[in-house]
Formats: structure tokens, sequence, C-alpha cells
């Protein structure tokens, strides 16, 4: 526990994945992040998190939903957010030109694509920390 709170202190960039499945690739999708979740830390990333979306309990008058967003029936769908974090950009850069180059993760990455809602898209964001709002 405490390693993952030191790799965390070091985290200045995140990477995000958000995508949509049916619910019934689901044990298949857990099964497969098992599989590759070892090989992400071999490449360096700091931390991996995994959220799955939970379905409001009422309308927001102001915001608007992930799942609206994405345009997910959560009823037959799940919507997932993969968090990754690295020390900074170039941290993030490295990782993914290491990944890129690796056949096994280039196969991981078709066996996941396969799992997703066809016709949907993973959207993929990269969030850089401020340090000026004064949360350390």
């Amino acid at each position: 526990m405490e390693k993952i709170k030191e790799n965390i202190k070091y985290a200045r960039y995140i990477v995000s994945l958000t995508y949509r499945f049916p619910k019934k690739n689901r044990n298949l999708l857990i099964e497969l992040s098992k599989k590759y979740v070892y090989m992400l830390k071999q490449y360096g990333i700091l931390q991996h998190d995994v959220f799955q979306l939970v379905k409001p309990n009422d309308d927001k008058q102001f915001f608007t939903h992930l799942d609206k967003a994405v345009s997910a029936n959560l009823e037959d769908e799940e919507v997932w957010i993969e968090i990754m974090h690295y020390k900074n950009k170039n941290h993030w850069l490295e990782t993914k030109a290491k990944m890129e180059k690796d056949i096994n993760c280039q196969q991981g990455w078709q066996e996941f694509a396969n799992l997703l809602t066809p016709g949907s898209t993973v959207i993929c964001d990269e969030f850089d920390r401020l340090n000026e709002i004064g949360f350390e």
C-alpha cells in the first residue's frame, strides 16, 4: 500500500480511456484486464484504476450524465473508465511507444476492441495535474 501512495505522489499526468460494452461481455473483459494488468506495470505505469459508471438516481438539471454523452443504454451496457497514472507527458509517450511495439500488447488491444459495443469508440483523454489549486 505504501508503494502505491508513493507512486501517486509522483503522478503528474493521467490518461483516461472511456468505453462502453454489452453487459454480456463483462466477465470476458474482467478476465482480459487481469491478463494484461501485469504487462501495464512492466511498462512503468504508476497506477491503473478502473471505474464502472453507475446509473444516476435522478436527472441533474444543470448536468449531463456520462451515459448520455457516450450514448450508452445502461440497461444493456456498462460504461467503464480506466485511469492510468504517469510521472509526466514524456513518461506517457515513452510507455506508449513501448506498448505499440509489443505484439502481445497489440493482440490484447484487439481482443479488448472485440468486446466493445459494435460501432462505439474508445474516448482517450490526457490530463496534466494543476498545481495552482493547492491539492497535492
